[in-house]
């Protein structure tokens, strides 16, 4: 698939008690948001604990241009609407992904992972078992008749670290957990096939726990709307 042309800033902050108690104060700012991203922005709170904390992509033609709007003072104006709803200080990275992830943020579930190079595995040799792991949840493993399945992967350098960003979209949690549990094999295999050679030199990675440290969530996103 072609490369994605869209820079995305992945942001997440703890929410305020308010906003638990009413989410709607925060729609102020996310449709201020849509209005001024050209790419939309979708928004939501994880599954995990801290069940309070909420992660955002805002879609910007480039990092430049995202620069340009914190400079702004329609920046000024977000920070005032989005005030309300926040508790704690905010993480921002960015990404362009390297292929369609769009069927991964509309989904019912959106699986959120950083994946960082484990000390002597190089960011390169990652990337390509990374990018066989998500050929394999895109459907060149084969999934039963009937049965539920990924809706999308995607993944990406970030921007500002050595790290990858991957998602996927699934239709619950329970799918995601019996399928991803039934693809063990496949994937551990991306790894294998990636021929990946470990710091030490005596043995090719077998396994995620080889070469990877890895942070995931899940996410229940909601498109943004003028």
């Amino acid at each position: 698939m072609p490369q994605s042309r869209v820079v995305y800033e992945i942001t997440s902050f703890q929410v305020s008690r308010a906003y638990l108690e009413n989410p709607y104060i925060f729609k102020s700012a996310t449709a201020y948001i849509a209005e001024n991203a050209p790419h939309g922005n979708y928004t939501g709170l994880q599954v995990e604990e801290p069940v309070n904390k909420l992660t955002s992509f805002t879609g910007w033609d480039s990092i430049e241009q995202h620069v340009a709007f914190r400079t702004s003072t329609a920046h000024t104006e977000l920070v005032s609407r989005a005030q309300a709803a926040k508790a704690g200080d905010a993480t921002t990275f960015h990404t362009s992904f390297e292929n369609d992830e769009q069927p991964a943020l509309n989904s019912k579930i959106t699986e959120l992972v950083w994946v960082a190079p484990k000390q002597g595995v190089d960011l390169t040799d990652l990337a390509r078992a990374v990018a066989l792991a998500v050929r394999n949840f895109n459907g060149d493993a084969e999934y039963p008749v009937g049965e539920e399945k990924c809706s999308g992967a995607a993944w990406g350098y970030v921007v500002e670290k050595k790290v990858i960003c991957y998602v996927a979209g699934w239709p619950s949690m329970e799918a995601r957990n019996a399928i991803c549990r039934r693809m063990t094999r496949q994937t551990h295999g991306a790894v294998k096939e990636a021929k990946i050679w470990l710091a030490n030199g005596d043995r090719e990675a077998e396994n995620w726990d080889d070469i990877a440290v890895q942070t995931i969530v899940h996410l229940k996103l909601e498109p943004s709307s003028a």
